[in-house]
C-alpha cells in the first residue's frame, strides 16, 4: 500500500510529456526474480526495459539497503526510469511491430534504436556527446568527461545522461547540470 501511494504521488507530479503514452506497466520484483543480460545487477533499485519499469520491492522501504534515502530521491529514480520509457516511446511510435521484430532479428535492442533517434541527436548536440562507430557499432563518446556538468552516472552513456538530466529537472536537482542540459530538458518536457 505504501508503494502504491508513493507511485500515485510520483505519477501526479510527472510532466505530461512522460505520461503520454507512458509506461505499459510498473512492476516490483524481489532479488533474484529477474535476470536481464549478463551485466544486470540484481541488487539495482530500478530499471526500465522498453515500456516497462521495474522496481526492486525494497525500493521504497527506508529501512532496506536498496531503498533511496528519501521520498525525493525515490522520485528522482522514478523520473529517471520514466525518461527511459519516453526515450523508447520516441522511436517506437513510428515503428510497426514488424519493423521492431526485424530490428530484434538483426540483433538490435531498444538501446541501439534509441541511439539512432532524433531525440538522441538533439541531446548530443548540446551536451558534448560525439557520435562514433566502433566495430561497426554506433556509439556516443562524451568529449569532455571531466568538465561535463552532469552526474557521474550520466557520464557513462548518452541515454543515461539524458535520463539523469530529465530526472534532475523534474525533481529540481538541476544544480548538477549544465545550463544547456537544463534548457534542453525544459524544451523537451514543454515546461518552463
Amino acid at each position: 500500500q505504501e508503494q502504491l501511494s508513493l507511485l500515485k504521488m510520483f505519477i501526479d507530479r510527472m510532466p505530461a510529456k512522460l505520461l503520454v503514452p507512458g509506461p505499459s506497466a510498473i512492476v516490483t520484483y524481489k532479488n533474484g526474480e529477474i535476470k536481464q543480460g549478463t551485466n544486470f545487477n540484481t541488487n539495482t533499485a530500478a530499471f526500465a526495459s522498453g515500456t516497462y519499469i521495474f522496481f526492486n520491492d525494497n525500493s521504497f522501504k527506508p529501512e532496506q539497503p536498496l531503498a533511496d534515502d528519501s521520498v525525493d530521491a525515490a522520485f528522482n529514480t522514478f523520473s529517471h526510469e520514466m525518461a527511459h520509457v519516453a526515450q523508447f516511446n520516441t522511436f517506437s511510435d513510428s515503428l510497426t511491430p514488424k519493423a521492431i521484430d526485424s530490428s530484434y532479428e538483426a540483433g538490435l535492442n531498444w538501446i541501439d534504436l534509441i541511439l539512432t533517434s532524433d531525440l538522441t541527436e538533439s541531446f548530443a548536440s548540446i551536451a558534448g556527446w560525439e557520435k562514433t562507430i566502433e566495430n561497426k557499432e554506433l556509439s556516443f563518446k562524451l568529449t569532455e568527461v571531466t568538465s561535463a556538468k552532469t552526474t557521474t552516472y550520466g557520464k557513462t552513456k548518452i541515454f543515461e545522461d539524458m535520463a539523469e538530466t530529465v530526472a534532475g529537472v523534474i525533481s529540481t536537482t538541476n544544480y548538477e547540470f549544465s545550463d544547456a542540459r537544463v534548457r534542453w530538458a525544459l524544451d523537451y518536457l514543454n515546461e518552463s
